[in-house]
């Protein structure tokens, strides 16, 4: 499998993929690795600051230690009004300091993405219940790769997502991996033939399972061809 960092696809090889190869916004150039101080929980998606570490990144105004309210620094790191959190700890202050440039206070809901929060849709977009969106609380919703089967998807292994084959396994979309016995014939696995649950199945002429006597198995478990099938397709090719 071709890996291609930037894709927005996390492979098995990669640590993260934020769909580019730009170094500094949590997801190093080369996807091998997430910078310190950042998370990148969903692929082809912006990293996250990681609120609550005492380092700024990102958007972060502040970071005093812990992702509480109330204390001049927001869950999502952003200073709160009346407080001064520049020194690297928060404390009372005259000015106004978590005011934004338009004299408003930067929360979850005013659609703009800032600090720790991973996306803001705004008030009447953000949604717990869409598939993909933004929730109310400025998380990512539900997406492929998050390990939980959601929304449009036959499966989700989180971050083993392509990196196990057939039944048990699950492709970075979600999807179930082709495999013999899918009912579906895919040469690039080798397959001849694919019929599903009858595989290696002797058939009678109305294609029902049967021991009777002229009863055959068109397909055998491996999803080749019985040997008198292969000759008798070879026989009559067109010339």
């Amino acid at each position: 499998m071709i890996i291609t960092c930037g894709n927005g696809i996390l492979s098995a090889e990669e640590a993260c993929d934020d769909g580019n190869i730009v170094s500094g916004d949590g997801c190093a150039a080369d996807c091998q690795s997430v910078e310190p101080g950042w998370r990148c929980r969903a692929p082809g998606r912006q990293c996250t600051p990681i609120c609550g570490d005492l380092v700024l990144r990102g958007t972060e105004t502040c970071d005093d230690g812990n992702t509480m309210s109330g204390d001049g620094c927001s869950v999502y790191c952003l200073g709160e009004p009346g407080w001064d959190c520049s020194i690297g700890r928060c404390t009372r202050s005259a000015l106004d300091g978590g005011s934004s440039e338009d004299g408003g206070v930067p929360s979850c809901g005013d659609g703009i993405r800032l600090g720790a929060e991973e996306c803001d849709l705004g008030a009447d977009r953000n949604s717990d219940t869409e598939y993909g969106g933004c929730t109310t609380r400025c998380s990512y919703g539900a997406f492929c790769g998050d390990g939980e089967v959601n929304g449009p998807e036959a499966c989700d292994l989180g971050t083993k997502n392509g990196g196990i084959d057939g039944p048990e396994g699950c492709t970075h979309a979600c999807r179930i991996p082709p495999y013999c016995g899918d009912g579906i014939v895919d040469v690039s696995l080798g397959e001849e033939c694919d019929l599903a649950e009858f595989n290696g199945v002797k058939l009678d002429e109305d294609r029902n399972p049967s021991d009777e006597p002229g009863a055959v198995s068109t397909c055998l478990s491996d999803c080749t061809l019985p040997r008198t099938s292969r000759f008798f397709l070879r026989v009559n090719e067109p010339s």
